[in-house]
């Protein structure tokens, strides 16, 4: 079983969410463990698993699926009882649940929803569920995440990602705050694109100001959340 090293909850308005973080070095190498576990997911995170060529890869697509597990349990779900729709961009979410024991589950699916992101050894799961409506609308919130890896990053690569704001605060830094600035924005942009459904494509959009976002840092990772309530 995976032991999350993070978990964390944050509160925006109507909509709660959760995050679980977990590091894969102590199962990357354990292929049993791995075949083993892969066998008990749904069909489409078992089949997402098996794309990975290393053993790495499959270690955190399948400590992806089991944070997933863990975060829907307390609503009476099961990872291996999901099936999902995947978007035009290749964006998950919840299709619907085999659960017959849950009442208004089509309600609960319809509040939830769930980001996916892994970096290095570090896999994270966010799930975000709107409070039942008391009369209002129900909200349907959208969420993206990303996490990543300190990198070196090329100049280059600033250019084709950064907007013209964003390149003149790199200017102003030496090497190693550019990277940790990179870092963070690159994490921005990446969970922006997931929360709103588009992807990243060039020109790689920054959230507005107005925003519902949370950062996190575990070690020299660094974490991005964004919220999206439609």
């Amino acid at each position: 079983m995976i032991t999350p090293i993070l978990d964390r909850s944050f509160r925006d308005g109507s909509v709660l969410t959760r995050l679980l973080v977990a590091d894969v070095r102590h199962i990357e190498h354990d292929e049993a463990w791995i075949a083993e576990a892969i066998g008990t997911l749904s069909a489409e995170r078992r089949d997402r698993a098996l794309t990975y060529t290393f053993p790495r890869g499959r270690a955190l697509s399948v400590t992806a699926a089991q944070l997933l597990d863990m975060l829907i349990q307390p609503y009476g779900l099961r990872e291996s009882q999901m099936t999902y729709s995947i978007g035009e961009h290749g964006r998950p979410s919840f299709a619907s649940c085999h659960a017959q024991h849950v009442p208004d589950i089509d309600d609960i699916l319809t509040r939830m929803d769930f980001s996916i992101s892994h970096s290095g050894t570090r896999a994270a799961v966010a799930l975000a569920v709107a409070d039942v409506g008391d009369g209002q609308q129900i909200i349907t919130p959208r969420i993206g995440l990303d996490i990543q890896m300190p990198t070196r990053s090329r100049q280059s690569l600033f250019r084709t990602v950064l907007a013209p704001d964003e390149l003149r605060q790199m200017a102003a830094l030496g090497h190693d705050e550019q990277d940790r600035l990179f870092q963070r924005l690159w994490t921005h942009k990446e969970a922006y694109a997931k929360a709103i459904g588009t992807g990243l494509q060039h020109p790689y959009p920054s959230p507005p100001p107005e925003t519902i976002m949370h950062e996190v840092d575990i070690d020299d990772y660094h974490l991005c959340i964004v919220i999206n309530p439609s």
